[in-house]
Parts: C-alpha cells; structure tokens; sequence
C-alpha cells in the first residue's frame, strides 16, 4: 500500500499531550487520546511540523544511518543543491571532498538532475495546455494535494523529482563506464526532510525508487565541518554529474522557476501553499501557467533535517552560485530523447487519496455529513484543542464516525457534569433519608437559603 511507510514517527514515552503539534499539523493528521499524540497514517503527509513544533522533542524521522553504505560494493552520495548552503566559507570542491571522505566512492549533486527536470517542464508546458501547473518536485506538495485537493490531482505535473532523476543518471554512467550492476551500487541522498525519506521508501507514482537510502544532512554535518580546514579549496571534483547555478538555485524558492517562461508563481511554506492551492481550486489564478509550491520555508534549505538557518543558508547557495556556469551545456537532442522515451515521468499515475470523505458508500457519507454538521453546531467552535482533536470541526467528524464522544469537548463535559449535579440533588431529596443523611440535606437547604439571601 504506497501510504505505509511514514518517515515522521512518534517518540510516546516523550508525548506530554501538550496539543502544540495538532494545532500545526497542516491536514489535521493528529489526535491527542489519553493524554498521547496520535499521527492517521493516511492524512500523514511528513511535512514535519510537528517535529518543528513539538516542545518534547517526541517527533522524530526515521532515516537510515551512514553506516549503511558499507554494505556496497560501490557507494554514490546525492547532494541536495541545500546542502551546499550549509557549510560558511567552503566551495564545492570542498564539500564534495568532504562528503566523498565519510566512505563514498562517488558523489554527485542532485541539481544536475533538476536541470534535466528543468528540461522537462519546458516541454511538457509547451505539449499541454491545462493550467495551472503544478510543480512534482517536492513529495510534501504531491501528498497535499492528494488529501486535500484531490480535484488538482490532473495539474500536478508528472514529472519525476530531481532526486530521482539523478539516481538514475548515476546508474546509467555507472554501468557504462565500470560495469557496475544496480545491486552493486549503493546510492544514498543526503535529505533535508522526511518527506523526501518517505518518498524513497515508497516512492509516489513508481513501483521502486532508484535510491537505495536517505541518510539526514544533520548526521553528516558535523562530520564534514571537521574536515573541510584540511580539504584544499581546488581540488578535484572525480564526476561529471555537476549542476550549473540554473540547477543549483533549486535549493532555494523560485529556483525552480528561475528558466521557465510564461507566468510563475513561486510559494514557500506548507500554509501559504494550502492558502494558494485554494484559491486555484476556486478558479481564481486564471492568468497562472506555472506554480513552484515548496512545503519549508524558504524551500529546501528551510528542512526540517538542516543545521543551519535557512536565510542564511540561501545567502550561501546564491553565493555559490555566482561562481559556477550560469546554464548547463544541454546536449537537447539527448535530453529530448529521454523525455520522449519517458525517463523522466512517473511510471504510474498519480492517486487522489480521498481520505478526507466520511465513507466509501455516498448515502452512508452522505448521512455522516448530515450528522457532522448536526453535532458541530452544538460544539462551542472555539477551536481551543482540548479535546485532543485540532478543530471543532474535527471531533464533530470524529464522533460522526464513532472515533470520539460529545463529553471529549470540555464544555460539553462541564454541562453533562452539572445535568447529572442537578439530578442527583433531586433524587438525593426524593429519597428516604437516614437521620444522618436528613441532617445533611437540611445543611445543604440552609446554604442554599443563605446564597439565595
């Protein structure tokens, strides 16, 4: 099933319960239940909110660990143009040396790929005329739209990330120029966020990912900041699969759009990207051709699974950039046949993930939406979280589909509590009392004689 794996875990052992992550999971995929956080696997989408959020540190990512590329012959390291905005005053030969250090025989940068990717958009623009479109790259960006605008699936353009791109470019030359079979390759990308991870794990619309492991920027920086004072500032780069700054710019928002023609929106933050999607679901970007819609802030150096702070390390990459070729030297007719042959789309197309309807029978969902709207009109509408579901909305939802009760809202509870206050007082005075029990209900008169004074 592809939605089986989740990079973004719970840690429950650290959960206080404290509602902060449900309160920012952007599709409402969190409960709090008996005092722990719950994540609904299928309206999960490992942005990594609440591992940004959580004051516990209870979220976590699940990633595989360097010490995984031992178990290859041959092991290739994938860049992420982000990761290079990470280290102050190291050059790209340097980074590379460093990363090609920790035991890689190879390395290449992602934004090779997205200058192909980059290619693609081109054509694929030109050949359709459907608007807007909606960038692939980031998987955060494919699994919103899935869940919650599941009408925009068809805008989604079906290209493959840059990441995976590269992978297989790796393998190609790889196998051509060292004979080098795919189970003797370990090729592993540095990630910047879980989605990425989940992505490899079980990638979106292909049957396997050419990636064989996602390893976090955060496990492998410190080990490469010790080594960049020793690593000569000029040395030499052993691959051919390096970006132009028109790939590398990818790091960072408006990257994407940087070489495309016609109208282009670029969008940066998982809540201004659910903000603008609305909109284009209400028909109101007619005049848009194109949208870059990153889940981080800033883009990809904004990760949950960076060091450093994304504008600084925007600084950084653009500085890069400056000082590499400004576009790459395209061999078109080669990357027209790829495109042509369909290495670079999806193998399989993309699936609305319509979890968000009540039920898979209409009358039966049609009922439970009646019912919804009937108990969300007796909630307060205060949104306050208390009960452990982020909305008001929400838990009429939940308890429509028999996951909560009406006493889970707090003030539901208060006024339940004083219906059964009020009635046990009137039975307790309709009861025969014992001489003990009669003077305590005169007690109880008495007072209720003095506050009534």
């Amino acid at each position: 099933m592809e939605n089986s794996f989740h990079s973004v875990r719970l840690l429950e052992e650290e959960c206080k319960g404290c509602t902060n992550c449900i309160k920012h999971c952007p599709t409402e995929a969190i409960r709090v239940y008996q005092g722990k956080a719950r994540i609904i696997n299928e309206l999960c989408i490992d942005c990594g909110e609440c591992i940004r959020v959580c004051p516990n540190y209870a979220k976590q990512t699940i990633i595989d660990e360097l010490k995984e590329i031992h178990e290859y012959p041959y092991t290739v390291a994938l860049l992420a143009p982000s990761f290079f905005g990470q280290f102050p005053n190291a050059t790209v030969n340097q980074v590379h040396q460093g990363v090609k250090d920790l035991g890689f025989n190879l390395v290449a940068q992602v934004g090779y790929g997205a200058e192909h990717v980059n290619f693609a958009i081109r054509q694929w623009m030109q050949e359709n005329p459907l608007r807007p479109l909606i960038s692939s790259a980031c998987p955060t960006i494919v699994r919103l739209v899935q869940v919650r605008f599941d009408e925009l699936v068809d805008h989604v353009i079906p290209l493959e990330a840059p990441v995976e791109i590269t992978a297989g470019l790796v393998r190609e030359q790889l196998a051509k120029e060292k004979g080098l079979s795919d189970k003797d390759v370990g090729v592993f990308f540095i990630s910047p966020c879980p989605a990425k991870v989940s992505a490899i794990k079980i990638p979106i619309a292909r049957g396997q990912s050419q990636i064989t492991a996602a390893i976090s920027m955060r496990e492998v920086y410190g080990a490469i900041m010790s080594k960049l004072a020793t690593i000569p500032k000029d040395v030499v780069l052993e691959t051919d699969l390096l970006a132009s700054a028109l790939g590398m710019l990818w790091g960072r928002r408006g990257g994407e759009v940087y070489a495309l023609e016609g109208t282009r929106v670029s969008v940066d933050g998982v809540y201004n990207v659910i903000n603008i999607l609305e909109d284009m679901a209400m028909g109101k970007l007619p005049e848009v051709d194109y949208l870059e819609l990153q889940a981080c802030p800033g883009g990809c150096v904004g990760g949950p699974l960076v060091t450093q702070n994304p504008f600084i390390a925007k600084a950084r990459l653009e500085a890069l950039c400056n000082g590499l070729p400004a576009a790459p030297k395209w061999d078109r007719d080669d990357l027209l046949y790829r495109y042509q042959k369909g290495d670079y789309f999806w193998k399989l197309p993309l699936q609305s993930k319509a979890v968000l309807s009540m039920d898979g029978d209409i009358s039966t969902a049609l009922s439970m939406i009646k019912q919804r709207e009937i108990i969300e009109k007796e909630l307060p509408g205060l949104d306050c979280g208390a009960c452990g579901s982020p909305t008001c909305q929400c838990l009429a939802e939940d308890i429509a589909r028999g996951m909560a009760s009406n006493n889970d809202c707090i003030f539901h509870l208060r006024q339940a509590v004083q219906y059964v206050a009020a009635d046990l007082w009137r039975l307790a005075k309709q009861v025969p009392p014992t001489i003990a029990s009669q003077q305590v209900l005169n007690a109880m008169d008495e007072e209720d004689d003095n506050e009534d004074k």
